[in-house]
């Protein structure tokens, strides 16, 4: 089979000849290889060490009208600052830190709201038709699809700290807000569903670290669940990325109507492993497994091979499964490490 129809029938729960090998390879991954495969891209590297290709491709254009965004970069710090007829809004990063949120205070609500009213996205035209193209037979393009409300605001815009406090402070007001956050996604998801991408990913990260099981039913399960609904009605599958501690979460995602869960991650990064999301939500769920980066990276050989070995035991082939190696944010991972699990894959992927 080539890649395209590994993928194609592992998302329509059909025989497949091996168990897919789908990395999470990012510019930022490849950055520190030789000068080719830097040049040449994640795309054609994936390729290259004989993996399936899963291009995650989420290119809305955005405008926020009519608020002035203003951006300044001091070595690794950003500052971002949003003026609207409502008040102003600061954010700082540094690296991939978030050190001041956009939303701090009950004070930042107003122009926070405002900021999101006049927020609005269109699709890219032709970029996934340039993707696909780049992808070929050897894969397939998904499209990403930033987080829920929730997950928006706990993760990006506030913080968890400020969200419960906000929370507690101004539940009324938090309430319409989320509700508000949550019809502006259903915009983006509706453009998503429209792409020609059989696979949708609704990026959550959702994890009980950051959200207890009473604010998923309270929120995030319903919006969940309208995402699940428009990929449904276009024919689409509903994957949610979810690489945290969700095993306490299952039955009630199991309510959301999803088809499958990307990057399910096992002890000791997260807690929940394929066989509990099957035991919980049914054998016809669809998962994206992790190979726990500390299984992996940086690693003994010997080590990468029985980690694999795990990861693939007998008849996983004839299971809804496709194994991920996430390496997304990590730009130092030794290179001979992506041919070790090319070999175990092929060794152990068609048992």
């Amino acid at each position: 089979m080539t890649g395209r129809e590994r993928l194609l029938a592992a998302y329509t729960r059909r025989p497949k000849d091996r168990v897919p090998w789908v990395p999470i390879v990012f510019p930022d991954t490849i950055s520190r290889y030789s000068d080719e495969e830097r040049e040449s891209g994640p795309i054609a590297f994936t390729r290259r060490i004989g993996a399936d290709i899963l291009w995650r491709w989420g290119d809305f254009l955005v405008t926020h009208s009519p608020v002035a965004c203003r951006q300044t970069r001091t070595a690794d710090r950003r500052v971002r600052v949003w003026e609207t007829p409502a008040g102003r809004l600061r954010e700082v990063q540094e690296g991939s830190r978030l050190l001041e949120h956009k939303l701090e205070s009950p004070d930042d609500l107003p122009a926070y709201r405002y900021l999101v009213e006049n927020t609005s996205f269109s699709p890219n035209p032709g970029r996934y038709e340039e993707l696909a193209d780049q992808v070929g037979d050897d894969g397939i393009v998904a499209t990403h699809i930033g987080p829920t409300a929730v997950q928006q605001l706990v993760q990006l815009d506030a913080g968890v700290d400020n969200f419960a406090y906000l929370c507690a402070d101004c539940p009324d007001e938090m309430d319409k807000l989320i509700e508000l956050l949550h019809l502006r996604d259903l915009e983006r998801i509706r453009i998503a569903a429209e792409t020609p991408a059989k696979v949708l990913i609704q990026v959550e990260n959702t994890s009980t670290l950051l959200i207890s099981p009473g604010m998923y039913r309270r929120w995030s399960q319903r919006h969940i669940a309208d995402f699940c609904r428009i990929a449904h009605d276009q024919n689409k599958v509903a994957m949610v990325h979810m690489c945290g501690h969700i095993r306490d979460l299952l039955a009630d995602i199991a309510a959301t109507g999803l088809d499958g869960i990307d990057a399910l991650t096992p002890p000791p990064t997260a807690n929940t492993t394929p066989e509990d999301a099957w035991d919980v939500i049914g054998p016809n769920l669809i998962v994206h497994g992790i190979l726990d980066p500390t299984r992996w990276i940086h690693r003994p050989t010997r080590d990468i091979v029985s980690a694999m070995e795990r990861a693939l035991p007998p008849g996983m082939k004839d299971k809804n499964f496709l194994l991920c190696t996430a390496a997304d944010g990590l730009p130092d991972i030794p290179r001979e490490a992506w041919d070790v699990l090319a070999d175990a894959w092929h060794r152990f992927s068609d048992r």
